[in-house]
């Protein structure tokens, strides 16, 4: 259905309910997986930096706290709104939210991308080891989501006091804007970031599979794993590009909601449940202290 073109009695208000609302079925649904992902990906995050046998690159983290803040935003009625599920959100705080999800699908996308990145650099420093460290690069990877998310979060608050009443809950799930300029410019960032980021996947996966077939049995079984599991990440690295395409289109309705469901719920279940991070959950549980662990997980 096209927001474009829609009829009021009066002007439009900031908080306004703007299309047909979803059930309260799908909005249950909808935030819970919201703070499903966000409570895992906290758990994630804090299980890695707290565990001696876990090791994750920076750009690593970056992509957690992406989907950490996330899951925060969206759920920012239930938080600060009692009022949400029966009546038309605050309109400043409809704005803020606005704004900071057109910022945060920038940013969650471009730290997928920078950890990628990071990724196929290390492969190819593996192969060509004289080159040595590379912090220049790293550094990047790191900063650049910050700095364009900024810019995209500046931009969608502007855009939103420059145009009073453009700024709406969303079929009453989430505030966004009306108009095609703000949800475009952070669609088509997404898009790029989730293509480039599958176009080095593919770089990082072919050898894997190709690893698959060697002869040798230790490699076949130390390569197979991983190979699902970037299959795995590919796949919701394409499953944003739609729902880039989608916001960019300005098709909001349940198919593309439930993209935004998905999402973060995969990520944490990609990057949640490696060995190594459940090995050090289930020592930290256990108490074990012939495992390597630090005071913080066994209290």
């Amino acid at each position: 259905m096209s927001l474009l073109v829609m009829t009021f009695g009066s002007a439009p208000v900031d908080g306004a309910v703007w299309g047909t609302p979803l059930s309260m079925t799908f909005k249950t649904v909808f935030l819970a997986s919201q703070l499903v992902a966000g409570l895992g990906m906290f758990t994630t995050m804090f299980i890695a930096l707290f565990a001696r046998q876990v090791r994750r690159p920076s750009t690593w983290y970056n992509f957690c706290f992406g989907w950490i803040v996330s899951a925060v935003v969206y759920t920012l009625f239930l938080i600060y709104d009692e009022n949400w599920w029966s009546k038309t959100p605050s309109p400043t705080l409809c704005v803020v939210q606005a704004s900071t999800i057109y910022a945060l699908v920038v940013f969650c996308a471009l730290t997928n991308m920078a950890y990628v990145l990071e990724i196929w650099i290390t492969t190819r420093l593996m192969e060509m080891p004289a080159i040595g460290t590379y912090y220049g690069p790293t550094t990047l990877l790191l900063v650049a989501p910050y700095v364009l998310s900024t810019a995209t979060l500046v931009e969608a608050f502007a855009y939103a006091i420059a145009h009073p009443g453009s700024t709406v809950l969303m079929q009453g799930l989430y505030c966004a804007n009306i108009h095609r300029f703000p949800t475009a410019v952070s669609a088509v960032v997404v898009c790029v970031a989730t293509t480039l980021t599958f176009v080095f996947q593919l770089l990082i996966g072919v050898p894997l599979w190709r690893r698959r077939f060697q002869k040798q049995s230790a490699a076949m079984k130390a390569s197979t794993p991983l190979f699902i599991r970037f299959a795995i990440f590919s796949i919701f690295d394409l499953i944003g590009a739609v729902a880039s395409v989608m916001f960019a289109l300005q098709q909001f309705g349940a198919a593309s909601n439930s993209l935004i469901a998905i999402m973060p719920v995969g990520a944490w279940l990609v990057f949640g449940t490696q060995g190594d991070l459940l090995q050090a959950l289930s020592c930290g549980r256990r108490r074990n202290p012939s495992r390597p662990s630090t005071p913080l997980l066994d209290k």
